[in-house]
């Protein structure tokens, strides 16, 4: 039976490994070999938001309107060669995954890239200044291979279903060292507007909430992506993470009629759930971006 490694023998591996990746690293990027000068992505996207903003949904929604071979790493972690990082959590957490490290992500972790049409890189409950370390963007090519295109697609819903989706699946922590949630939902709705300039790719910003509603909305975001409009990813329901915070994965294939922007009236009347919207730059944003007023109205009550 497979067991995992005692904790004492996994940080000592971890170790090495760190010294190991880091002298790889800087071989890698001297040398710089020929693979490394070729295209190997045609796409490549940077999915950014908060954890049941609707990143995975959205994802969906963009590889059924991708045509060729698709490479997905979800809840990555920042500055971090994603193909690694993805090896090392299977090998550190999952014993029954072992082969498919080692048969799948070793060999992408050390640059033997196939080519293919898109690769998506998912990043929840970060900063956008960890996502968009100049470090890592040094040593890009040499940890997914170059891409054609790149696209740094944000996605902000509003923070009343948003949060409470979170406080349904108890998600109250970010992964960000220095912001709480609150404060990163701020940070990503000033990058929105257009105040901050964080984000250094193609810039996709994406309205969760009229993407769900605006079938003409979510044609547009298809052109920006440089797609062939298709709809049917709307309907599915992503297993990642559990499905939806409600629902789970029984509406996978009814996805469009999941009540996604009524989340907030399970938590109007739990006293921790008010509390978050006691932070008046939230709601003067949230109102900014989707006219939210009404339901800070009936919160404040």
């Amino acid at each position: 039976m497979l067991t995992h490694p005692s904790l004492p023998c996994r940080l000592f591996r971890k170790a090495s490994r760190v010294l190991q990746h880091s002298t790889e690293d800087l071989r890698r990027l001297l040398t710089a070999n020929f693979q490394e000068q070729v295209t190997i992505n045609e796409t490549e996207l940077r999915i950014i938001g908060l954890r049941r903003t609707g990143n995975h949904t959205v994802a969906e929604w963009i590889k059924s309107q991708e045509s060729g071979p698709i490479e997905q790493l979800n809840n990555l972690e920042v500055r971090c060669n994603p193909y690694r990082y993805k090896y090392e959590m299977l090998i550190d957490n999952y014993p029954e995954h072992h082969k498919w490290a080692h048969t799948h992500y070793l060999p992408l972790a050390k640059g033997y890239f196939p080519k293919i049409s898109c690769l998506i890189c998912g990043y929840e409950d970060h900063s956008l200044t960890d996502i968009c370390d100049p470090l890592f963007e040094r040593f890009h090519d040499t940890h997914v291979g170059k891409s054609n295109r790149r696209f740094d697609v944000l996605i902000l819903r509003d923070p009343f279903n948003l949060f409470a989706s979170r406080l349904k699946s108890n998600m109250i922590h970010v992964k960000s060292q220095k912001l709480t949630a609150c404060d990163l939902w701020i940070q990503h709705a000033k990058e929105i507007l257009g105040e901050t300039q964080y984000l250094n790719q193609n810039r996709i910003l994406v309205n969760y909430n009229q993407w769900v509603t605006d079938i003409d909305y979510r044609k547009q975001l298809s052109v920006q992506l440089g797609l062939n409009f298709c709809d049917s990813g709307i309907k599915k329901v992503a297993n990642l993470g559990g499905g939806s915070s409600f629902d789970g994965a029984k509406m996978d294939g009814q996805g469009d009629q999941m009540a996604v922007l009524e989340r907030w009236k399970h938590f109007k009347d739990d006293e921790n759930y008010r509390q978050i919207f006691q932070n008046e730059e939230l709601l003067e944003y949230s109102d900014k971006i989707f006219n939210t007023l009404a339901i800070a109205d009936i919160l404040d009550s």
